[in-house]
């Protein structure tokens, strides 16, 4: 299920819009829903279960986190999500886990926890490559997403211009030191939206801090005019922890 069957500023990703680039990488996205009886304690165990199949397969080329709802409206219990450099690093890897033992032991207990209503892949855009996580926030950080439609007329060389646009109002603001904002557009599967994008933050705090900035600053303000342009947007919060460190 989860290896194979995953998403989401005072930011804005996911699936939606647009062409893949050289810098681009890839997501695989699984929405999933708890069976009876099973929660989130038992997810992080198989997740436990999870890495110590791909340590037997010597897998180490993707990063996996699970999102589940902070404040939002919500149908699914979480999200599991895998990062890769690129497709060939996911099929690389696919191709050794189904066809292993450990693989299906994997597969056979995350079956008995939940059961996921959509998987696919997208192409994932680091807006700012040039942070890092600042290492002072609890165990879960805080993900702010944007599930957005782009507005009729718009293209998608009007999401590069408002990517620049983000990338200009958040640089070098001291609220926004190692920030981490995505945005994700969709090449496999059937989802909801365009387009996603998303923030890290470390806090409730940090995120609160930072949407005041954008609520309150005159280059905030000019961001939200021109983001209320293009995008019509679904906005939640989630809670991010990480699985698996390989990528």
């Amino acid at each position: 299920m989860i290896k194979k069957c995953t998403v989401l500023l005072v930011l804005i990703g996911l699936f939606g819009y647009g062409v893949a680039d050289d810098h681009q990488n890839v997501r695989e996205i699984h929405v999933c829903n708890f069976n009876d009886g099973s929660d989130l304690d038992d997810l992080l165990k198989a997740g436990d279960f999870f890495v110590e199949q791909l340590k037997a397969l010597d897998i180490n080329n993707f990063d996996t986190f699970v999102w589940t709802p902070y404040r939002g409206s919500y149908a699914i219990d979480f999200l599991w999500l895998n990062d890769y450099r690129d497709l060939l690093h996911n099929a690389v890897g696919d191709d050794v886990f189904y066809n292993s033992d450990e693989g299906a032991a994997a597969e056979a207990r995350f079956a008995k926890i939940a059961a996921c209503q959509k998987s696919g892949y997208a192409y994932r855009k680091n807006l700012f490559p040039e942070n890092q996580p600042s290492g002072s926030g609890a165990n879960k950080a805080v993900i702010e997403s944007f599930a957005c439609h782009i507005n009729p007329g718009w293209n998608d060389a009007d999401i590069e211009d408002l990517d620049r646009h983000l990338q200009s109002t958040f640089s070098g603001v001291e609220v926004y030191e190692n920030f981490l904002g995505f945005s994700t557009t969709p090449f496999i599967g059937q989802f909801d939206y365009d387009i996603y994008y998303y923030g890290v933050h470390d806090s409730v705090e940090t995120l609160a801090k930072r949407d005041k900035f954008s609520r309150t600053s005159p280059q905030g303000q000019s961001l939200t005019r021109h983001w209320e342009k293009v995008l019509d947007c679904d906005r939640s919060l989630w809670w991010g922890q990480n699985i698996n460190r390989g990528g």
